[in-house]
């Protein structure tokens, strides 16, 4: 799968419904809740934060089976491909709904190395 990375800090520039990929260590996982939408139909959310070597982090909202089915802990390295940049509490990502869109631990990609280097630093694994 191509990647084409946006790092954290360069969101903060980005307009809202900007599609863009992104490449970071998850720090927070929250969990799987369901929220109401205005058609009457329900859908599963939830809620993580990325973080990578700009000292930045960002929220990301996981719909559907990706909220449920991706098993996500803190420490991980996770690209996500197509999320939508979001002005909702300051800026924040939705995820692509799309399981395929997503890649955790081995992403082969010279993002990653720079990433999991940054991380290596903060962290005893």
């Amino acid at each position: 799968m191509g990647f084409s990375f946006t790092n954290i800090e360069q969101i903060q520039q980005l307009m809202q419904n900007v599609t863009i990929d992104i490449l970071g260590i998850v720090v927070d996982v929250g969990p799987v809740g369901n929220l109401k939408l205005k058609t009457g139909e329900s859908k599963d959310k939830r809620n993580l934060v990325i973080g990578d070597d700009t000292n930045y982090s960002i929220a990301v909202t996981l719909w559907g089976d990706t909220a449920t089915k991706l098993d996500l802990k803190p420490g991980q390295l996770v690209a996500c491909k197509q999320c939508k940049v979001s002005e909702y509490s300051g800026r924040s990502l939705n995820g692509s709904s799309s399981l395929s869109d997503y890649v955790i631990g081995n992403v082969n990609h010279p993002r990653a190395i720079e990433v999991k280097r940054w991380h290596s630093k903060f962290s005893n694994h």
